[in-house]
């Protein structure tokens, strides 16, 4: 089913940026070949006090987590289309992973159970403020509150995205999420303190264990740094659990 969804949004971003050219581009054809596997490793930025970090990917699986690093990210990327291996890119404090363009590409229609693109990133805990940015991908970012940052932006379009916020928060973080057709899980410790704001409509709003509804906003009572969410979205599902 994951490759499915790799193969569909790349699909979907070569029909999006051909659009408005049929008749005059000829399209290439996107092959499939070994996996191959990307060692990913970004030093903190000389001199930066807090980085400005980058998360970009067009569709597949997406796995951030948050550990004891002594550079800023590590991992892997596992993938078997050329044309989507990773680039990263450092300036000054600025720090951009992204997937490869396929524009101008096709994928035939017998190869798409075959494409693989798999991210598998850890960040250290070095100041930052992070932006994820996810297309039609399976995304799970996890022990967020252990991440030094003040401010996460997360992007996505039509998938299944995970925000766990485990771990030890040792300062006011804010969030905000942007989605469209998708399914979107906040997992927050009970005792954190959390306050959510919804714009949007046509999404179901599942708030569970502690998650009060206290007019127009969601509530955790807790003690100590405090998360404020601030989520849109266009059709799906929002649900709101502690661990």
């Amino acid at each position: 089913m994951k490759r499915v969804i790799v193969s569909l949004v790349l699909v979907v971003l070569t029909l999006a940026s051909t659009a408005c050219n049929i008749g005059s581009v000829t399209l290439g054809e996107i092959k499939t070949g070994p996996t191959v596997t990307e060692e990913i490793s970004v030093p903190v930025p000389d001199g930066a006090t807090a980085s400005d970090v980058e998360i970009s990917m067009g569709g597949g699986d997406l796995s951030i987590d948050v550990g004891d690093l002594d550079g800023l990210v590590e991992g892997t990327v596992e993938y078997n289309v050329e044309e989507v291996k990773p680039v990263v890119q450092t300036s000054g404090n600025r720090v951009v992973i992204e997937q490869g363009d396929i524009e101008g590409k096709r994928i035939p229609l017998g190869n798409w159970s075959d494409v693989e693109n798999r991210w598998d990133l850890t960040l250290g805990k070095a100041p930052m403020v992070l932006a994820v940015n996810a297309g039609a991908a399976e995304a799970e970012l996890t022990r967020l509150a252990d991440l030094r940052a003040s401010d996460i932006t997360m992007r996505g379009g039509a998938g299944d995205f995970g925000l766990d916020f485990g771990g030890d928060l040792k300062q006011d973080m804010r969030v905000v999420i942007d989605a469209g057709a998708a399914k979107v899980t906040i997992v927050v410790p009970e005792g954190t303190a959390a306050e959510l704001t919804f714009e949007g409509a046509f999404t179901d709003i599942d708030a569970g264990g502690a998650w009060q509804k206290s007019g127009g906003r969601y509530v955790l009572e807790g003690a100590g740094p405090r998360i404020t969410f601030t989520v849109r979205m266009g059709v799906g599902s929002l649900e709101l659990r502690n661990r």
